[in-house]
């Protein structure tokens, strides 16, 4: 009994050109997920270089605000010691005054 190759490969070639255009198919479409999946990698590694960015710069501002909080600090310290010799000036001022008026 004989196999009837030419049969079989005259069938056969429908599913192979099938299987290649499916195959054609499935192979652009991941071209072209790996082309969007390439661009979104380029955002991220844009966007983190700018969170890295954003971040020297708000720990620099914390930096600064720091020493301004320790200036400021320094500054209300020097006025309450201002505002309270002010208070006492005035205080012996007007004890003064009293002595004066009353002698």
């Amino acid at each position: 009994m004989a196999i009837p190759i030419a049969s079989i490969l005259k069938n056969l070639a429908p599913i192979v050109g099938e299987a290649a255009s499916f195959l054609g198919r499935k192979s652009a479409e991941n071209l072209k997920n790996e082309e969007r999946l390439r661009k979104l990698e380029d955002e991220l590694i844009r966007s983190l270089a700018v969170t890295m960015k954003l971040a020297e710069q708000t720990q620099a501002i914390a930096e600064e605000l720091r020493a301004q909080d320790a200036v400021n600090a320094a500054q209300e310290k020097k006025m309450k010691l201002c505002l309270v010799v002010a208070i006492v000036a005035s205080g012996v001022a007007v004890a003064a005054i009293v002595i004066a008026l009353v002698h």
